[in-house]
């Protein structure tokens, strides 16, 4: 049973590793119908690429951008936002 485990273990690390090394983040198509000869190809295929730091951060670069701001963030939200103060009046607390 612990083998069974350890195989999994083994084959979740690599489907972790090929996920980190796509610019996407996710899998190539039919990489997983492959089975554990296709993650180990894709993993070798992927770090062939690599060869110097600006490859790895051609490959990065969808990680290393801005997050959105936060004004655009809130003017995309349907509703307006309530003042917590107006609305305390209204409730009754409990305890």
């Amino acid at each position: 049973m612990a083998r069974v485990f350890a195989v999994l273990r083994g084959e979740r690390e690599e489907v972790l590793a090929l996920k980190g090394l796509t610019p996407s983040g996710q899998l190539p198509v039919g990489v997983l119908s492959e089975g554990k000869a296709g993650l180990s190809t894709a993993i070798l295929e992927l770090k062939a690429k690599i060869h110097s730091f600006s490859d790895a951060r051609k490959l990065d670069r969808v990680n290393e951008r801005m997050p959105p701001r936060r004004d655009s963030m809130i003017s995309l939200s349907s509703e307006p936002a309530e003042s917590p103060m107006s609305v305390t009046s209204e409730r009754k607390f409990t305890y």
